[in-house]
Protein backbone atom coordinates (compact mmCIF):
# COMPACT_ATOMS: atom_id res chain seq x y z
CA UNK A 1 0.00 0.00 0.00
CA UNK A 2 3.01 2.28 0.75
CA UNK A 3 3.73 1.89 -2.97
CA UNK A 4 0.37 2.81 -4.16
CA UNK A 5 0.18 5.67 -2.01
CA UNK A 6 3.95 6.45 -3.66
CA UNK A 7 2.80 6.25 -6.39
CA UNK A 8 -0.33 8.26 -6.05
CA UNK A 9 1.57 10.81 -4.52
CA UNK A 10 4.13 10.77 -7.39
CA UNK A 11 1.39 11.11 -9.83
CA UNK A 12 -0.33 13.95 -7.89
CA UNK A 13 3.23 15.38 -7.47
CA UNK A 14 3.30 15.11 -11.41
CA UNK A 15 -0.06 16.65 -12.60
CA UNK A 16 0.57 19.64 -9.73
CA UNK A 17 4.08 20.47 -11.28
CA UNK A 18 2.24 20.29 -14.63
CA UNK A 19 -0.67 22.47 -13.56
CA UNK A 20 1.83 24.90 -12.05
CA UNK A 21 4.27 24.82 -15.57
CA UNK A 22 0.01 25.27 -17.21
CA UNK A 23 -0.50 28.05 -14.79
CA UNK A 24 2.94 29.95 -15.68
CA UNK A 25 2.70 29.33 -19.35
CA UNK A 26 -1.21 30.84 -19.36
CA UNK A 27 0.14 33.59 -16.81
CA UNK A 28 3.36 34.39 -19.31
CA UNK A 29 0.88 34.16 -22.17
CA UNK A 30 -1.35 36.38 -20.38
CA UNK A 31 1.07 38.56 -19.50
CA UNK A 32 2.22 38.78 -23.14
CA UNK A 33 -1.18 39.50 -24.10
CA UNK A 34 -1.72 42.25 -21.90
CA UNK A 35 1.44 44.35 -22.75
CA UNK A 36 0.79 43.92 -26.53
CA UNK A 37 -2.51 45.48 -25.80
CA UNK A 38 -1.35 47.84 -23.24
CA UNK A 39 1.24 48.95 -26.21
CA UNK A 40 -1.64 48.66 -28.81
CA UNK A 41 -3.65 51.06 -26.56
CA UNK A 42 -0.83 53.24 -25.99
CA UNK A 43 0.05 53.64 -29.57
CA UNK A 44 -4.02 54.64 -30.26
CA UNK A 45 -3.62 57.11 -27.10
CA UNK A 46 -0.49 58.53 -28.53
CA UNK A 47 -1.98 59.02 -31.75
CA UNK A 48 -5.11 60.76 -30.62
CA UNK A 49 -2.90 62.77 -28.87
CA UNK A 50 -0.64 63.97 -31.59
CA UNK A 51 -4.11 64.50 -33.73
CA UNK A 52 -5.80 66.10 -31.02
CA UNK A 53 -2.29 68.17 -30.28
CA UNK A 54 -2.31 68.92 -34.54
CA UNK A 55 -6.25 70.00 -34.14
CA UNK A 56 -5.25 72.59 -31.33
CA UNK A 57 -1.89 73.97 -33.25
CA UNK A 58 -4.43 74.29 -36.49
CA UNK A 59 -7.00 76.18 -34.23
CA UNK A 60 -4.18 78.02 -32.80
CA UNK A 61 -3.17 78.96 -36.15
CA UNK A 62 -6.21 79.80 -37.50
CA UNK A 63 -7.15 82.20 -34.21
CA UNK A 64 -3.73 84.17 -34.68
CA UNK A 65 -3.92 84.79 -37.93
CA UNK A 66 -7.57 86.62 -37.45
CA UNK A 67 -5.83 88.63 -34.56
CA UNK A 68 -3.57 90.15 -37.25
CA UNK A 69 -6.31 90.39 -39.54
CA UNK A 70 -8.55 91.99 -36.86
CA UNK A 71 -5.19 93.90 -35.88
CA UNK A 72 -4.28 95.36 -39.24
CA UNK A 73 -8.15 96.26 -39.83
CA UNK A 74 -8.08 98.58 -36.63
CA UNK A 75 -4.35 99.94 -37.27
CA UNK A 76 -5.36 100.45 -40.66
CA UNK A 77 -8.92 102.45 -39.56
CA UNK A 78 -6.69 104.08 -36.76
CA UNK A 79 -4.18 105.36 -39.71
CA UNK A 80 -7.29 106.72 -41.76
CA UNK A 81 -8.58 108.63 -38.44
CA UNK A 82 -5.42 110.07 -37.71
CA UNK A 83 -4.87 111.20 -42.03
CA UNK A 84 -7.85 112.78 -41.35
CA UNK A 85 -7.79 114.41 -37.77
CA UNK A 86 -4.34 116.01 -39.24
CA UNK A 87 -6.18 117.23 -42.44
CA UNK A 88 -8.52 119.01 -40.57
CA UNK A 89 -6.02 120.51 -38.44
CA UNK A 90 -4.25 121.62 -41.47
CA UNK A 91 -7.41 123.16 -42.88
CA UNK A 92 -8.22 124.54 -39.34
CA UNK A 93 -4.54 126.50 -39.52
CA UNK A 94 -4.94 127.81 -42.94
CA UNK A 95 -8.62 128.92 -42.17
CA UNK A 96 -6.96 130.50 -38.84
CA UNK A 97 -3.95 132.40 -41.02
CA UNK A 98 -6.56 133.26 -43.89
CA UNK A 99 -8.42 135.24 -41.42
CA UNK A 100 -5.75 136.39 -39.49
CA UNK A 101 -4.73 138.22 -42.70
CA UNK A 102 -7.71 139.47 -42.87
CA UNK A 103 -8.11 141.29 -39.63
CA UNK A 104 -4.30 141.81 -40.59
CA UNK A 105 -5.65 143.96 -43.78
CA UNK A 106 -8.66 145.40 -41.73
CA UNK A 107 -6.48 147.31 -39.39
CA UNK A 108 -4.07 148.46 -41.57
CA UNK A 109 -7.21 150.26 -43.81
CA UNK A 110 -8.47 151.11 -40.69
CA UNK A 111 -5.70 152.57 -39.91
CA UNK A 112 -5.20 154.19 -43.18
CA UNK A 113 -8.38 155.40 -42.68
CA UNK A 114 -7.65 157.04 -39.15
CA UNK A 115 -4.52 158.72 -40.59
CA UNK A 116 -5.54 159.91 -44.27
CA UNK A 117 -8.39 162.55 -44.05
CA UNK A 118 -11.19 161.98 -46.21
CA UNK A 119 -12.16 164.05 -49.16
CA UNK A 120 -15.21 165.39 -49.43
CA UNK A 121 -18.09 164.12 -51.32
CA UNK A 122 -21.06 165.51 -52.97
CA UNK A 123 -24.44 163.74 -53.09
CA UNK A 124 -23.65 162.26 -56.36
CA UNK A 125 -20.97 160.13 -54.38
CA UNK A 126 -17.91 162.26 -56.19
CA UNK A 127 -15.26 163.96 -55.43
CA UNK A 128 -14.18 167.65 -56.26
CA UNK A 129 -13.33 167.41 -60.27
CA UNK A 130 -9.96 167.49 -61.35
CA UNK A 131 -8.53 166.87 -58.12
CA UNK A 132 -7.54 162.75 -58.97
CA UNK A 133 -5.01 161.43 -57.02
CA UNK A 134 -1.98 160.33 -59.06
CA UNK A 135 -0.64 157.97 -56.53
CA UNK A 136 -2.91 154.80 -56.32
CA UNK A 137 -1.92 154.53 -52.63
CA UNK A 138 -3.74 157.61 -51.69
CA UNK A 139 -7.07 156.55 -53.16
CA UNK A 140 -10.22 156.55 -51.02
CA UNK A 141 -10.48 153.43 -48.28
CA UNK A 142 -13.70 152.80 -50.18
CA UNK A 143 -12.41 152.92 -53.76
CA UNK A 144 -9.56 150.66 -52.82
CA UNK A 145 -12.06 148.23 -50.98
CA UNK A 146 -14.36 148.14 -54.01
CA UNK A 147 -11.09 147.29 -56.13
CA UNK A 148 -9.79 145.06 -53.59
CA UNK A 149 -13.12 143.34 -53.83
CA UNK A 150 -13.86 143.43 -57.56
CA UNK A 151 -9.86 141.65 -57.61
CA UNK A 152 -10.28 139.02 -55.27
CA UNK A 153 -12.58 135.67 -56.75
CA UNK A 154 -15.84 135.28 -55.05
CA UNK A 155 -15.31 132.85 -51.99
CA UNK A 156 -18.93 130.18 -51.39
CA UNK A 157 -18.99 128.69 -47.81
CA UNK A 158 -16.84 125.43 -49.02
CA UNK A 159 -13.70 127.62 -49.81
CA UNK A 160 -13.35 128.85 -46.26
Amino acid sequence: MTAVFTAAEQAAEHVLRMAREEVNDLRSSAEVEVEAFQAERRAEAEREARSLIDGARAEADSIRKEARDSANTIESAARRREQWINEGIRLMVERVEWGRRGLDEVVTRLSDLAVRPLPEIDEQGEGPEGDEPADPDSRSVAEQLRSEASDEPERTRDDS
